[in-house]
């Protein structure tokens, strides 16, 4: 039986299926996968995709890496061009990087939210990626980016 980590992996591949060498069958120019919440699994998607102009999953890697335990998850995938869309957490807890200890309920602030997400875009432009989108929610406290896409052309 094969397991699930492989099988993302093959699913995003063939996400790109069109842009592969060789070319695969199949593609899904819309696609996402769910939320990932393990760094091995987006690397993994990250390499399924392959280069493709300024797109290099290693470079993409190196520099979302550091980042990655202060998120809450992210998605990879196509929207036509890679896709990336990282979210941003409101509570300590939910950054994937987070051990326990007297910190679950601290609410994270508005200020360091914004911090992480400029931090996140810049890993994006940095890795050759342009920044998509910064998506708001309207919070008590006012609004606040709760996700950052970057994006990089197949051309």
């Amino acid at each position: 039986m094969q397991t699930l980590k492989p099988a993302l992996a093959d699913l995003v591949r063939h996400a790109f299926g069109d842009v592969q060498d060789p070319p695969l069958p199949v593609s899904f120019p819309d696609f996402l996968t769910d939320r990932l919440v393990e760094w091995t699994d987006v690397a993994n998607c990250l390499e399924a995709i392959g280069p493709h102009g300024a797109f290099d999953p290693r470079a993409v890697a190196r520099e979302l890496g550091p980042i990655f335990p202060d998120l809450m998850d992210i998605r990879v995938g196509r929207q036509e061009d890679i896709v990336l869309v990282a979210f941003i957490p409101f509570w300590t807890h939910q950054a994937t990087g987070w051990s326990g200890g007297d910190e679950i309920d601290r609410r994270i602030g508005r200020r360091q939210r914004d911090q992480l997400a400029e931090r996140v875009a810049a890993a994006f432009q940095c890795a050759g990626g342009g920044v998509g989108s910064l998506i708001d929610d309207d919070l008590e406290d006012g609004p606040a980016v709760i996700e950052v896409s970057g994006h990089w052309s197949l051309a």
